[in-house]
């Protein structure tokens, strides 16, 4: 049978155990006893830790090692979107211009140096000109070099970042070119000293090709086409150095806008080049 004084002692030591467990449950204890992470900390911390192989239940300050490059990945990824939540801004444009004027947006988040962009949808021209070499490689014919340049029209996301560190940046930018308003792009006004603009190619004839259809930079592109083909039969140019004596001497004028939908473009070649006079 128990003592009073017994009793007293058992009820003693159990409060302090109970004080003792309590006082370490509420508390921040920076390494726990079975090496887990403290409690109350949150999934997302304990993903960003990378303990070194080396380190082992070390020293309190192997909590400040780097996080791993997939966690920074991530963080920098949506540190844009969590800055820049609105998605609209004062005019409708994409973005919010909170911290910068009224017409300018914010870009905010991790800048990486090193970015891998696949792209999914390529101008048509390049598509064209790829098949075109394709079936010149499958007939055994050399397809020489294109003057095609690869235009991607639309790219796979997100991107993959190559670099294992972002840098942060924050800062405002137009949200349009100059004058920086909406559907607003100066058109380009200019004065010429009096005569001919081509006084020194004047005295030659000129050779035109023309493009037609509905497209005005389709018909542009088609008359510089039948121009370089033209070049490369009165020539020993190459197609290459034809694309680039059009560059440098060709003129490309609208002939005709009077047909609805049927439009004329010309591609001018002044022949005294040829001359050398």
């Amino acid at each position: 049978m128990s003592t009073p004084r017994a009793c007293l002692l058992r009820r003693a030591a159990a409060l302090v155990g109970i004080v003792a467990v309590a006082s370490w449950a509420c508390g921040s204890p920076e390494a726990p006893p079975d090496g887990g992470p403290p409690p109350g900390t949150s999934g997302a911390a304990v993903a960003s830790f990378t303990p070194s192989a080396s380190s082992g239940p070390g020293p309190a300050d192997a909590a400040t090692d780097a996080p791993s490059d997939a966690a920074t990945d991530a963080a920098a990824a949506t540190s844009g979107r969590d800055a820049a939540s609105p998605t609209s801004g004062p005019d409708g444009g994409v973005g919010t211009s909170e911290g910068c004027p009224e017409d300018m947006a914010l870009v905010s988040g991790g800048y990486c140096r090193n970015a891998e962009q696949r792209c999914i949808k390529h101008h048509d021209e390049f598509n064209k000109d790829q098949k075109r070499k394709k079936a010149k490689a499958e007939n055994g014919e050399e397809s020489g070099k294109s003057a095609v340049s690869e235009r991607c029209l639309e790219y796979e996301e997100p991107s993959v970042c190559l670099s294992k560190e972002r840098t942060p940046m924050r800062f405002c930018v137009d949200r349009y070119e100059y004058p920086n308003k909406k559907r607003e792009l100066p058109a380009p006004q200019f004065r010429t000293a009096p005569g001919s603009l081509t006084s020194r190619v004047d005295h030659g004839g000129w050779y035109g090709t023309t493009g037609v259809g509905p497209d005005l930079f389709v018909n542009a592109q088609n008359a510089v086409r039948a121009m370089i083909d033209h070049i490369t039969d009165v020539s020993s140019l190459s197609r290459e150095d034809a694309y680039l004596l059009c560059s440098l001497c060709v003129d490309l004028k609208i002939s005709e806008v009077v047909d609805a939908g049927e439009w004329i473009v010309s591609a001018l070649l002044p022949e005294a080049v040829f001359t050398g006079a």
